[in-house]
């Protein structure tokens, strides 16, 4: 036989040429890898009369788990990728262009009808954060314009609780994105966070306390005094209806509670000292236990701007008066002891 090279006379059995050394045997070429979020080809075993596998692109659910669908088996493979690149088309012109704005719209409107209110609150701060890019297509948004948004609420004094529901809700979107094909990995795993630093809780003294309960005809000191009395935070307090108070019974209690699974709707009793403001908003209208001045759920916002902080400025001053008062009685006492001794 002749070189495939130089033409020249060698053995039929020749692997390799003699005097030019061109390999005789043609060799097959590789296929080309197609690229992330294109989908595959395979050649499944088997005698088959369609041994080519189309497989669309991975998917993933709600929790990140992939799933592969198959598109058709196919006799050449020429077909099968074509069969892929016309499916591949038909599904993702529309939605590679997709902006984040688009993409938050999209997700929330499944995501949210399993979360509840406060929830659906936190998500919507935490897209303020962020709507900067609203319309900047998701494929091209990184993890670098993400952390800008958390250095620039890190910068305005947040906490890292709100910086971590910022890279949850970008965690949410990059997830829906993938299952949509758009991009191919969640950005949010290189995110970075500031350090937590921890903040000493401050309570309510007893020289507080004692002004508080001299202050007790005020509604708001009453709330505040039941907090203090029943350990129960001001969202607790709000939800419990009247149908949970037992007034009746030998120890009077209530039913509350919802942080936590052992703490949702836990007995609460209700201490002597804040007895009678429980039955002083038992006896108002409404169907909560403190209702609002439309018998409806107080908010916890509302009471916090338009009551709280207000009555602690105004029983900041008073609690000077207060302290001074004990000095000066205190001084009064001291000075009696000691006449009474000469």
């Amino acid at each position: 036989m002749l070189c495939v090279k130089c033409k020249k006379e060698i053995a039929d059995d020749s692997v390799f040429c003699k005097f030019c050394g061109k390999k005789q045997a043609a060799e097959k070429r590789k296929s080309r890898r197609r690229a992330n979020s294109q989908g595959s080809v395979y050649k499944v075993s088997g005698n088959r009369r369609k041994p080519y596998l189309a497989v669309l692109p991975c998917k993933y659910d709600k929790e990140g788990n992939a799933k592969r669908t198959t598109l058709g088996y196919y006799e050449t493979k020429t077909e099968a990728l074509n069969a892929l690149n016309e499916a591949i088309a038909a599904n993702t012109t529309d939605r590679i262009n997709m902006t984040l704005e688009n993409i938050f719209e999209c997700w929330k409107s499944a995501h949210y009808r399993d979360l509840s209110k406060q929830a659906i609150d936190a998500y919507n701060a935490a897209w303020k954060y962020i709507m900067t890019y609203n319309s900047k297509k998701f494929r091209n948004l990184k993890a670098s314009d993400i952390q800008i948004c958390i250095d620039d609420a890190v910068d305005k004094g947040k906490s890292k609780a709100t910086c971590e529901k910022i890279r949850s809700l970008y965690s949410q979107l990059c997830k829906y994105a993938m299952s949509q094909d758009i991009i191919s990995q969640n950005y949010s795993q290189f995110l970075k966070l500031p350090k937590s630093s921890k903040k000493e809780k401050e309570i309510f003294t007893e020289s507080e306390i004692q002004v508080l309960l001299l202050n007790d005809s005020n509604e708001t000191a009453m709330i505040i005094l039941i907090l203090i009395f029943s350990g129960m935070r001001i969202g607790e307090l709000f939800d419990v209806k009247k149908e949970q108070v037992y007034l009746n019974e030998t120890y009077p209690y209530l039913i509350g509670g919802k942080k936590t699974e052992a703490g949702t709707n836990r007995i609460i009793p209700i201490h002597s000292a804040t007895l009678k403001y429980i039955k002083h908003f038992y006896k108002k209208d409404g169907s909560y236990l403190i209702s609002n001045n439309a018998g409806n759920r107080m908010n916890e916002k509302n009471f916090r701007e338009r009551d709280y902080y207000p009555f602690l400025q105004k029983m900041a001053s008073q609690r000077k008066h207060h302290i001074l008062l004990v000095i000066h009685l205190q001084l009064y006492y001291k000075q009696a002891e000691l006449n009474r001794r000469t």
